[in-house]
């Protein structure tokens, strides 16, 4: 459905553009969240800070991965780190009556609570504390969404990314390289016809954790998942590598998906209906267990929903609204002989019901 497609991106904010500044290394990124720590611990010294200020001078990649903690640490500059561990703990080497020793030993520790302090502050906003993962995620990212959102980005070759809710991506335009990592979610690529490698150029690469997708003129969709990474081809054809066997690649032509992870590629198979689906902002369920499905609306829902065991295994077709999860779930008990439990605003459970389903 080229046309419904066309419409999504359309609606779209106008997007950004991507920045012509150097993305940093990831190498550069862990040293500057760890000079972070240190500098916010309390404990560093004017040596601290000597040996900071040298590695900081030391390369443009340096400076440009503390330029990246800075801006995602900003909002939680007001932070009084050292009062909120003197707070958080009786092993301060503030508090009274504390031996030496454990003075030494818990400064270390202290470290690891301003880490954790500064982690909480990142994901404020959402009520949630980061794992390493996710600030590694949040500083290597150069777009990414939250949950039920999504994002149009313009390319400097003139194609354009769609994130899907909650996804994120690192781009590198430079030095005539053209390179999209994918950390996590769904996207959809529309090359533009002027990407079509005038000149020459090098084909757009595409890296998740499991492979590289290389294409030239082509729309597909790539969406990664914990053990491997699907990609479907709407438009022309993609190359496909697996991590570990980047020389035996196959060719993926339109109406075409595939799975693949480290160890290799998939069967081909015809892509359907359920995979475009959030292009139009929708989930298209077509005989999909209540299990999966849940799975699939949480994306788009904030906080908690569970799935009781007992009935993870009914099965539901239709098409529903990612844009209003509350109706989708209100709608359930009317197909299925199940009930809507919500604890909290962000709890909700999908169980049994003792009464049938309602037609």
């Amino acid at each position: 459905m080229p046309g419904q497609k066309d419409a999504r991106f359309s609606q779209m904010t106008p997007p950004a553009a991507v920045s012509s500044v150097p993305s940093p290394s990831r190498s550069a990124l862990d040293q500057a969240v760890e000079w972070f720590t240190v500098l916010k611990s309390g404990d560093a010294g004017e040596r601290d800070h000597a040996q900071w200020s040298a590695w900081l001078r030391a390369s443009n990649d340096h400076r440009s991965a503390w330029a990246k903690v800075e801006s995602v640490f900003g909002q939680i500059r007001s932070l009084d780190t050292e009062r909120a561990y003197r707070t958080l703990t009786p092993y301060s080497p503030y508090a009274a009556h504390v031996p030496p020793r454990a003075v030494s030993e818990h400064r270390a520790r202290r470290r690891s609570v301003v880490k954790g302090l500064a982690l909480t502050g990142l994901v404020l906003g959402t009520g949630a504390i980061a794992t390493r993962s996710q600030i590694a995620l949040a500083l290597s990212a150069d777009y990414r969404t939250g949950k039920g959102e999504t994002k149009a980005v313009q390319l400097p070759d003139g194609s354009y990314l769609l994130l899907d809710t909650e996804s994120a991506v690192a781009t590198r335009f430079r030095d005539g390289q053209r390179q999209i990592e994918l950390l996590e979610g769904q996207v959809c690529v529309r090359m533009a016809a002027t990407a079509a490698r005038p000149g020459g150029r090098e084909p757009l690469a595409l890296v998740t954790g499991h492979g590289v997708i290389r294409a030239t003129n082509a729309e597909f969709m790539v969406r990664v998942h914990r053990d491997h990474t699907r990609c479907v081809v709407l438009r022309d054809r993609v190359d496909i590598s697996s991590a570990h066997a980047l020389q035996a690649a196959t060719t993926l032509s339109q109406g075409e998906q595939i799975d693949f992870d480290n160890d290799g590629l998939g069967a081909i198979r015809p892509s359907g209906e359920a995979q475009t689906a959030w292009l139009r902002g929708q989930i298209v369920a077509d005989n999909m267990t209540l299990g999966a499905f849940a799975n699939e609306v949480a994306r788009y829902r904030t906080g908690l929903l569970r799935v009781s065991p007992d009935v993870a295994d009914l099965r539901i077709s239709g098409a529903f609204p990612t844009s209003d999860t509350d109706r989708i779930l209100a709608s359930l008990p009317r197909v299925l002989p199940v009930r809507i439990r919500s604890m909290t605003k962000y709890w909700t459970m999908i169980e049994a019901s003792t009464s049938s389903p309602s037609r």
